[in-house]
């Protein structure tokens, strides 16, 4: 019998994940209401809340493949490349809220919205590290750090 709060973990997870793909879904039917105004910031926020779906569902999705299988030395693999996936959306939703944000206020290209895009660059160049071993049983924890620290200067600098 599995463990209440891991059956419990993956029922949220499925329900978050059906959610998330309802608001991309309805968020995509409903573009057309739209006004003219607001389309490009509207399809950036879509485009971001794709990425956050394609995101989770690497992670979640690998996170659902582990719970069922059996094969345990597979499960590294998986997971990893989930957190991977995971990863790369987190970025992607911060790099395009980050352009949301510039073209719904009208503002330029200024210094902060190229350091909060390079800073989502140079997250994604250090996920390519060997470093990171995504499919490892165990990642080094410095690593573990160091590829956190881009995203959360973008979510810190977004929600401020």
């Amino acid at each position: 019998m599995a463990d209440p709060q891991v059956i419990m973990e993956m029922t949220f997870s499925v329900i978050y994940l059906i959610y998330i793909c309802v608001i991309v879904i309805l968020m995509s039917k409903n573009m057309k209401n739209v006004n003219r105004k607001e389309i490009v910031t509207a399809k950036r926020i879509l485009l971001a809340f794709i990425a956050l779906l394609i995101g989770d569902l690497g992670h979640v999705g690998a996170r659902l493949i582990d719970f069922f299988s059996v094969e345990v030395e597979m499960n590294y693999v998986i997971l990893g490349i989930g957190s991977l996936f995971e990863m790369v959306g987190l970025i992607f939703l911060f790099m395009l809220f980050t352009d949301a944000w510039r073209v719904q206020f009208n503002h330029p290209k200024n210094l902060l919205f190229k350091v909060l895009i390079g800073i989502g660059i140079v997250g994604l160049i250090i996920f390519v590290f060997p470093q990171n071993q995504w499919t490892a049983q165990s990642t080094p924890y410095e690593w573990l750090v160091i590829r956190n620290i881009p995203w959360l200067i973008q979510g810190v600098a977004l929600s401020i």
